[in-house]
């Protein structure tokens, strides 16, 4: 309760009725924060907020701890204090993003664990994640014209069939953790070969006719190779050249990250950078990131919490930077040797 009502207090919106005589949410950027608050206020106005939002996150967290509460509380008391930030009662649930807030919450949380790297990345995890889907949601409340306008440029352009194979294909490590690698190898190899046959029919249809089923269930830049052979080719190295552990993160990786990638960058992917965007970027670890944690957790893979780690951040920058080379060969690939030659030092 003391978060939710700490959060609910917006600096920015009363500053604006105060300095100007508005509602800030209606200028600039159209939410009660820090930024548009320097934005529409000026740079003073601005920086007080920040100052504010950062204290009213930290305050919170810092006395639960003070109380002995859990890790697991500390992140609720957060919960709710950025819930009231973006959410305030008074202001028909439509404020700020709350990034400020989070830096607050990250600063009592690093107090209180500052000698676990362990859990204070899990922390950042925690915190970052439920800060991006809160502050996203507040934007969706205040039907932000960015998100419209990128989601009709967007319409039509995830191809369900598509992302749903990808999916499918988390059977790889799944089969890995309960069998040897012989039978997942057949599997893939098995599967491998018919998508090379239906790529090979493809192909052969393009020349005559362009209209056929075959021509329309592939991406249109896809000429010789679709991306799905490149992905189950990159599944067989992967299986066949690395170690079971880092095979099984690898595969989870590869299979999960993308996904989610294009979804949140095709509906919220507001600041680009070469072909991605970074919203999608953050997906793309956030998932990776917490798909290995729980396979760690479970005890399905058998390696250190910072190879765990770095091969989710790995993967995530070869993502991004693949432009030029398709991500479907570098992701894996390159990941699953980043991960190995940690595991040898």
């Amino acid at each position: 309760m003391l978060g939710y009502l700490l959060g609910s207090i917006s600096p920015a919106y009363f500053l604006g009725q105060l300095v100007r005589g508005i509602d800030i949410r209606k200028y600039g950027t159209k939410n009660a924060g820090a930024s548009n608050a320097w934005k529409v206020l000026g740079k003073s106005y601005g920086i007080s907020v920040a100052l504010f939002d950062i204290v009213k996150g930290f305050l919170p967290v810092f006395i639960a701890s003070l109380l002995g509460f859990s890790w697991y509380l500390l992140v609720l008391v957060y919960f709710a204090t950025i819930l009231g930030h973006c959410f305030p009662f008074y202001l028909n649930f439509k404020a700020g993003v709350g990034q400020a807030v989070t830096l607050g919450a990250l600063l009592a949380f690093i107090l209180e664990f500052w000698f676990s790297f362990e859990v204070l990345i899990i922390t950042i995890a925690c915190l970052a994640t439920i800060n991006f889907a809160l502050g996203f949601a507040a934007l969706d409340l205040r039907s932000d014209e960015r998100l419209v306008k990128l989601r009709k440029k967007n319409k039509g352009k995830i191809i369900i069939w598509r992302k749903t194979l990808r999916f499918l294909a988390l059977i790889f490590p799944i089969l890995y953790i309960f069998y040897q690698k012989v039978v997942v190898l057949y599997f893939i190899a098995v599967i491998l070969a018919v998508f090379v046959i239906i790529d090979l029919l493809r192909t052969l249809s393009q020349k005559t006719d362009k209209n056929t089923i075959l021509s329309r269930l592939f991406k249109t830049k896809e000429k010789k190779v679709s991306g799905i052979v490149l992905f189950l080719i990159s599944a067989l190295i992967t299986v066949m050249f690395f170690e079971k552990n880092i095979a099984i993160l690898t595969l989870v990786f590869f299979t999960i990250g993308d996904n989610v990638a294009v979804f949140v960058g095709s509906f919220y992917g507001l600041r680009s950078f070469k072909a991605r965007s970074l919203e999608g970027s953050f997906a793309f670890l956030a998932s990776c990131f917490f798909a290995g944690l729980l396979l760690l957790k479970l005890g399905f893979v058998n390696l250190p919490f910072t190879i765990m780690f770095a091969g989710a951040f790995t993967a995530t920058l070869v993502e991004a930077l693949s432009t030029k080379i398709d991500d479907n060969i570098t992701v894996a690939i390159l990941t699953a040797i980043v991960m190995t030659i940690l595991h040898n030092l």
